[in-house]
């Protein structure tokens, strides 16, 4: 007689917090749709830092090393780090792989090495740096480098 009591206290519970759900399940479809309507129309953040002072004479096919004393604080959990070079017309002569930052928080940049392909002509480059991160489940944002000119040799 007592196991069927339990029963029944635990289907009246079963039944209330079914009720309960079902009162509560318009208000957070609602919730979610605002979320997604703000996401949606929120800007995504694009900063762009421009350095004309670092300057590199470097040599085809060398393994440079190079210290900009640049340091950029985001709000980034995991970020992709994008590198390329442009020409003087402003074409993009090499991209290089894009990598994972190790530590988005903190992009430094006073230690950083790369290499030149072999096949790039003589001629002044700019190194270009993109750091793409996800800002909300909809965008991302971005934040765009001209790190250092480069004189190939």
């Amino acid at each position: 007689m007592i196991l069927s009591k339990e029963r029944l206290s635990f289907k009246r519970i079963g039944h209330f917090v079914d009720h309960l759900l079902s009162l509560c399940s318009p208000f957070v479809i609602a919730a979610l749709i605002g979320c997604g309507i703000v996401w949606s129309l929120e800007r995504a953040p694009s900063q762009t830092i421009i350095n004309t002072s670092t300057y590199f004479q470097v040599h085809s096919g060398q393994d440079m090393q190079f210290s900009i004393p640049l340091i950029v604080q985001t709000q980034a959990h995991r970020s992709i780090y994008r590198m390329w070079l442009t020409g003087e017309s402003g074409d993009v002569a090499y991209m290089y792989p894009d990598q994972r930052v190790p530590n988005p928080q903190r992009l430094d940049f006073s230690e950083h090495h790369i290499t030149i392909p072999t096949f790039i002509k003589s001629g002044v480059y700019v190194l270009h740096v993109e750091v793409i991160y996800p800002f909300n489940p909809l965008k991302n944002g971005t934040i765009l480098m001209s790190v250092a000119t480069l004189n190939i040799e």
